[in-house]
């Protein structure tokens, strides 16, 4: 029984990738619908994870513009003088 919520699509595949899908689905006893289901599931997961890197260095970038963040100098020296009679300022 199909969910409700799921959708078919169909692709084309080449031959030799369809032949080794086959093989493979065979040999790991799930059905071809698994595996390819999997694949593009994995692949599709990694390329979210990949593109909320990608926003959030992004982001970064513009702090470092619009001099949002410190400097690692003035950070090293910062903790460098905890715990002196010299504490320095960020």
């Amino acid at each position: 029984m199909k969910a409700d919520n799921q959708k078919t699509i169909s692709i084309k595949l080449k031959p030799e990738i369809k032949e080794k899908l086959l093989h493979l689905s065979k040999i790991k006893d799930r059905t071809p619908h698994w595996m390819m289901n999997k694949a593009i599931t994995n692949y599709i997961e990694q390329e979210d994870r990949n593109e909320q890197l990608r926003q959030e260095t992004l982001e970064r970038w513009k702090e470092v513009e619009q001099g949002q963040v410190v400097d690692h100098e003035k950070v090293s020296k910062w903790l460098d003088s905890w715990g002196t009679d010299n504490k320095e300022d960020i």
